[in-house]
């Protein structure tokens, strides 16, 4: 997870790339607090990119990065 994650996955939805780093609780909290909305597609609009989420692994244990504060920020920046 972390820095590497959210350049790999940049100008596109990272929300599958979130998930499958398994956050704790606490980053789900802070995501909340930093969210300031949600993107809403409307016909016409252009395909999400896919592809990138094949490059991520989880650290050990499978929970991703323990230091998820700077991720988080960055991923609520993303939306």
């Amino acid at each position: 997870g972390g820095e590497e994650v959210l350049l790999d996955v940049g100008g596109q939805d990272a929300t599958e790339a979130f998930e499958d780093v398994g956050h704790s609780d606490e980053a789900r909290e802070i995501l909340e607090g930093l969210k300031v909305g949600s993107l809403k597609r409307v016909p016409g609009d252009p395909a999400p990119k896919v592809g990138a989420t094949d490059k991520i692994s989880a650290g050990p244990g499978g929970k991703g990065d323990a230091g998820t504060g700077m991720g988080v920020a960055m991923y609520a920046v993303l939306l």
